[in-house]
């Protein structure tokens, strides 16, 4: 069994939402209270503007499992949102690293799929992609990459 994970922090939003809520906690709030704003107020505000990078943390969050026959995938914060896929059932693995801040993601085609989705492999350290695919290809999976993978 191989985990390709890293750590919440290290992910490409992981650090700045942390940043961003001790700076809206340390300055946004306390000026909001001295404009007239109660405290109570300023935090559903705040609660409005961090739930969407919260709903893109959870689709982006994915990381890889490798068993000797099978290829799992799971979101690492809603663990019931998982894939599982055998290796004689794919037919095709695209994996697609524009780097920057541009997120890699993984799509799997397997045999009677008739749509392949994107997971987006936010948890996935960077360094661990190419031996993502060595190992996919020893496997004797197509894997097609794109990118600086």
């Amino acid at each position: 069994m191989k985990v390709f994970r890293q750590l919440f922090w290290k992910t490409t939003i992981g650090f700045p939402f942390a940043v961003g809520s001790v700076f809206s906690l340390l300055v946004i709030i306390p000026d909001g209270i001295a404009e007239g704003f109660s405290c109570s107020r300023m935090v559903k505000m705040l609660f409005i503007v961090y739930s969407f990078p919260f709903c893109m943390a959870l689709y982006m969050g994915f990381c890889v499992v490798l068993f000797d026959d099978v290829l799992f995938i799971k979101n690492t914060i809603f663990p019931f949102w998982k894939k599982k896929v055998y290796f004689k059932d794919i037919t095709r693995v695209n994996i697609v690293d524009y780097g920057g801040n541009a997120i890699p993601y993984i799509q799997i085609t397997t045999y009677e799929a008739k749509l392949a989705w994107r997971y987006y492999l936010d948890r996935v350290n960077r360094k661990d992609l190419p031996e993502l695919v060595a190992i996919l290809r020893e496997k004797g999976i197509d894997v097609r990459e794109k990118g600086g993978v």
